[in-house]
């Protein structure tokens, strides 16, 4: 019997005006006994008028090329032009190279001669099933290939859509695969792009440094770093790449993304120079500053207050003050800071404090020290020592010609006013500070208050006022009006003036150049609002690690207030799930001074689990010791789900969410080198649905998918967790079985699938009902790779097509049989 399509007839749609050759063409499958439907037309406007209204009725049309006026040429290229999914075969008395080729670029799937001497009725019904199911194959083959483009587009899209650069590259660094912003950062076309090398994009060390990075991610499967990426004109911008090695098309490549960071190296820089300022302005103010906790220990001394109490900033730092004054100056000390922490009042006060049994009499401002949410935590001061001013005055009440010789040569700029507010002496300063020589001052019929800027005038008179008539002493702030029309920035202190027998004889006004320090003191406001305003999390650490302060940020990542942490240390922010090395590198790192860079996976208060780009550096105090560790971090977790997302639509079916066929022959391959070690076996099914073309011709193609979908949730109910269902392609899927004993376990999962692919599949509100052929080969008996493993389960699963579909076959009972 002829070789069949089916079980079905083959329906044949013939095109012979010649009678006798048409009963000859019928007699042809009668005589072979196989199963035919013939529909005969003489000419081929009736066939074409038959197939306009069921095309899918036929499985082949068979056309004579001498028709009458009617060549059968013409017919195929209408069957061409149409786009009919019907393959047609040219029927010839006699053959020629040129008909050939007219006949092919007409759309003939094949001719045929008439050669009845030479067997061409006894073939004919051979050939022509055999055609039937060359453009059954071709046809498939045709619609896998759209497939696959479709996903490719949909991949591209997905990557181009991604904020960064997305690049994927070989391991001799050929490009495969990059995305559109990728293109415009590096300023390179995709023909110029398909040529460069990833190193073409680095100069100098971060060359050395990327490649570096590039081996580590081939070798030990992932890498991450940072350096600056050069376009084609040169423009240099910094990033923060990772990479990850995986397996693609039988090769080993890398597949990366990349972030501009050059936001958050500018917050680093600007955040270096404000640590450098505030240390400069605390550290060159001429004054002690100090800052205590609520129980009064010192948290902070400047060089000028270690000086003034005589001890070192470690013998200082955690004492309180019953470590270096007087029982009773200490008692004081205490009791003045706790009244301001508890009215919360800004207090300037002279105290005579005892050093060392030597007194000192200082002017000292405190003010409570409150933390971000405006709880009291502690007390700020600053502490001006007067001892020698005060003698000065001393002296100056002694004589007043002693007082001139000092404060002629002042660098601060004196006057001494009589009891009714007029100079009676200005120093030579003034000139300095100024421009107005002293005898100009003198002469000045609104001296001192038609130096002050307009805008300060009215507080500078209250002051002056104050000083005179209430005989008191206090300072203040305003802006000089200089001679040259400048505006200048000083502090002014008035002292009353007595004489021996404390008669009051005025007051003495001593100003000083503070132009410097208001400068930088507008520099350290603006610094510390942009750590506060930082879109990066801060976090300072004392050299054990305890936490002392988090800018805003911080918080709103973390969901920990500063009260919460401050005091704490960072490993309240542990997930758990972080392996040990990376924390004693780190620690290694940032003891022996050097700055470490890395992500770590932290849980936030609510428990939630996020990643975060660190950058942890150590400030240095005056001795050369670590003071401080400073923290920068970022959230990335998003960008890391990116990369785990696009790691696996590389690897698996977009449709059906199952791994796709390069991911599934992967896995094969490693089962087949676990059997190999452990003397087991494996079995591969090849799995191709039955009647899934009429599903996806009568419901559509999204009723197709939405079954494809369905078959694949079915497919992975039937196999354990060690097991693999994968995508093969079209409506084709395959199962590795591993560990296996006999081929009786395969054998009992086919039939499950067969039996479960059986029953009906609800497709919105259509029912399909679809069958399954099965092919089946074992490991080691039918193969021992992959590659020859498949082809064994395909031939297997063809002999379950040729009889009847919708079971099961070994390919070893093949092979019995023959």
């Amino acid at each position: 019997m002829a070789e069949s399509v089916s079980d079905k007839p083959l329906r044949i749609l013939l095109i012979e005006d010649n009678p006798h050759d048409a009963r000859a063409f019928r007699r042809a499958f009668e005589s072979n006994g196989c199963p035919v439907e013939i529909e005969h037309h003489e000419r081929g406007e009736t066939a074409q008028a038959v197939l306009k209204k069921a095309t899918a009725a036929f499985d082949i049309a068979v056309v004579d090329q001498g028709l009458p006026g009617d060549p059968g040429l013409d017919f195929c290229k209408w069957v061409l032009a149409e786009e009919l999914p019907l393959p047609t075969v040219l029927l010839t008395g006699s053959g020629s190279e040129a008909l050939a080729v007219e006949a092919l670029k007409s759309g003939v799937f094949d001719y045929l001669i008439k050669d009845p001497g030479g067997g061409y009725f006894k073939l004919l019904p051979t050939v022509l099933a055999h055609i039937v199911r060359r453009y059954k194959k071709q046809l498939e083959h045709e619609r896998a290939d759209e497939a696959l483009r479709k996903e490719r587009d949909l991949f591209q899209a997905a990557i181009n859509s991604m904020p960064g650069i997305f690049y994927f590259f070989d391991r001799k660094g050929k490009y495969l695969l990059w995305n559109k912003n990728f293109e415009a950062v590096g300023e390179y076309t995709s023909a110029e792009m398909a040529q460069l090398h990833p190193l073409d994009f680095f100069r100098g060390d971060d060359k050395k440094f990327i490649e570096r990075r590039i081996d580590q991610a081939f070798s030990e499967g992932m890498s991450s770093a940072e350096a600056t990426l050069v376009s084609k004109s040169g423009r240099e911008t910094p990033y923060y790449f990772t990479g990850r090695r995986i397996e693609w098309e039988g090769g080993t490549c890398l597949v990366g993304a990349g972030i501009d960071i050059t936001e958050r190296k500018q917050a680093d820089e600007a955040l270096q120079d404000k640590n450098r300022l505030l240390n400069a302005v605390i550290e060159g103010s001429g004054d002690a500053i100090f800052v205590k906790d609520i129980e009064g220990r010192y948290l902070l001394v400047n060089s000028a207050g270690t000086e003034t109490i005589g001890k070192s900033l470690d013998e200082i730092l955690g004492h309180d003050a019953t470590a270096f004054f007087s029982a009773e100056n200490a008692r004081e000390i205490i009791a003045r800071d706790r009244s301001i922490m508890s009215s919360r009042d800004i207090v300037e006060i002279e105290e005579s404090i005892e050093i060392d049994g030597k007194k000192y009499l200082f002017r000292t401002m405190r003010a409570p020290y409150l933390d971000g949410e405006g709880n009291v935590i502690g007390i700020i001061g600053v502490a001006r020592d007067i001892t020698e001013y005060k003698k000065i005055g001393d002296d100056l009440r002694e004589s007043e010609a002693n007082f001139r010789a000092i404060a002629d040569y002042s660098y601060d700029w004196e006057t001494w006013f009589g009891v009714d507010g007029r100079p009676r002496w200005v120093n030579p300063a003034v000139e300095r500070m100024t421009g107005y020589q002293a005898a100009e001052c003198m002469a000045k019929p609104d001296y001192p208050l038609g130096l002050v800027d307009e805008d300060d005038r009215d507080k500078m008179a209250a002051h002056f006022k104050a000083a005179l008539d209430e005989q008191m002493e206090n300072d203040i702030e305003f802006r000089l009006l200089c001679k040259n029309g400048s505006l200048r920035w000083v502090s002014v202190s008035y002292q009353p003036i007595y004489d021996r027998e404390e008669n009051f004889m005025g007051a003495r006004w001593s100003v000083r150049d503070i132009a410097k320090r208001k400068k930088m003191e507008e520099e350290l406001t603006k610094l510390s609002s942009a750590v506060e305003h930082s879109p990066a999390t801060v976090l300072v650490t004392g050299p054990d690690g305890t936490i002392e302060y988090v800018n805003p940020k911080f918080s709103e990542t973390s969901g920990y207030s500063p009260q919460e942490v401050i005091g704490e240390k960072p490993s309240l922010l542990k997930s758990g799930l972080m392996e040990a090395e990376v924390y004693e590198d780190l620690w290694q790192t940032i003891l022996a001074g050097k700055e470490w860079r890395g992500e770590l996976l932290n849980k936030k208060k609510n428990g939630e689990v996020y990643w975060e780009g660190t950058s942890i550096s150590a400030i240095f105090d005056g001795d050369g010791k670590i003071a401080h560790f400073v923290a920068v971090k970022e959230d990335v977790t998003e960008l890391k789900k990116a990369h785990e997302k696009l790691h696996h639509m590389a690897s698996h079916d977009l449709l059906t969410g199952l791994p796709n066929r390069a991911l599934g022959m992967d896995r094969l391959a490693g089962a087949l080198a676990r059997a190999r070690r452990g003397a087991t076996q494996v079995a591969l099914l090849f799995v191709d649905l039955d009647g899934f073309k009429p599903v996806n011709d009568e419901l559509g193609h999204d009723a197709g998918d939405l079954l494809l979908e369905e078959v694949a949730g079915r497919l992975a109910s039937c196999v354990r967790e060690t097991d693999t269902v994968f995508r093969f392609g079209g409506d084709e899927f395959a199962i590795v079985l591993t560990d296996l004993n006999n081929r009786e376990a395969a054998a009992k999962v086919a039939e499950n699938v067969n039996e479960i692919l059986s029953k009906p599949f609800k497709l919105g509100k259509r029912k399909a009902s679809i069958g399954a052929s099965i092919g089946i080969s074992l490991y080691p008996t039918d193969g021992t790779d992959p590659e020859s493993l498949m082809k064994r389960a395909d031939e297997a699963m063809y002999s379950v097509k040729e009889r009847g579909k919708n079971h099961y076959r070994f390919i070893s009972d093949e092979q019995k049989i023959a």
